[in-house]
């Protein structure tokens, strides 16, 4: 049995588009706005139909699923509007969570960002060509280090491609957190960490910032996990950022 980490909540309390800057930034303000993006950036030309592209979700509880009745996160929608574009995934991880057939993930209930990166050495290994990465809410809900947190997450994404440098790296905004009264904690990360993204991307690194602006506080289940409209939105970013970095090569 996995040790239970960190929880910050009665429930398990744990966190969870984009353009290349080379490359990608997607942005989006909505249901309607997300979903006109997705529809513009289908078609990736540069991955064969038949291809199955290896992901691993990495992050905490909202990786996991929590804040959802089924435990799918963003993860069943995201795999579903692939296979709609011809892309096909297989997800890795040690974690199993969601009634999903391939419901593989590295997902860790009450992890802060240096547990996302202990965790994520051993599957690492597998050298996956995709990362789904969000991780800091716990972080910022405990108060831990916030000065220095966005570049704890961009050592994270350092490390990855270190491990595994032909791996794309998606990095996901925080999302809400209304319930530790932390909004402004969290603006000021996601400001912070995009910066460092996109330095990366212009730099020639294989990293999307993916931005979960569209996810509000009534898609929330708990003040902190996303419910099942805020899981969708969120997939749908994962898939804006994911088809665009297909279309600009960086998914081979």
């Amino acid at each position: 049995m996995r040790p239970f980490l960190l929880c910050v909540l009665p429930f398990v309390s744990h966190l969870a588009w984009a353009v290349p800057i080379s490359v990608i930034t997607v942005l989006t303000s909505g249901p309607s706005s997300t979903q006109s993006t997705l529809n513009t950036t289908s078609s990736p030309s540069n991955t064969s139909s038949t291809q199955t592209i290896t992901v691993l979700p990495l992050g905490d509880s909202i990786t996991f699923g929590i804040g959802s009745n089924d435990l799918n996160s963003y993860r069943q929608f995201l795999q579903t509007r692939l296979a709609d574009d011809g892309v096909d995934i297989d997800y890795i991880g040690s974690v199993r969570s969601g009634i999903m057939t391939d419901n593989d993930n590295e997902g860790h209930s009450g992890a802060t960002i240096d547990q996302v990166s202990a965790f994520a050495d051993g599957i690492l290994l597998q050298r996956p060509q995709v990362v789904t990465l969000l991780a800091g809410t716990n972080d910022v809900a405990l108060n831990r280090d916030l000065a220095n947190a966005p570049n704890r997450l961009i050592q994270l994404v350092d490390k990855i491609a270190l491990t595994s440098p032909n791996t794309t790296i998606l990095v996901g905004s925080l999302t809400p957190l209304p319930f530790f009264n932390r909004q402004g904690a969290v603006d000021r990360f996601n400001a912070a960490l995009q910066g460092l993204v996109l330095e990366k991307a212009s730099a020639g690194q294989s990293v999307v910032w993916v931005s979960m602006a569209a996810i509000v506080n009534a898609d929330l289940a708990d003040g902190v996990h996303p419910n099942a409209v805020g899981y969708v939105k969120m997939g749908q970013a994962w898939a804006s950022g994911f088809l665009s970095a297909v279309q600009n090569g960086l998914i081979k």
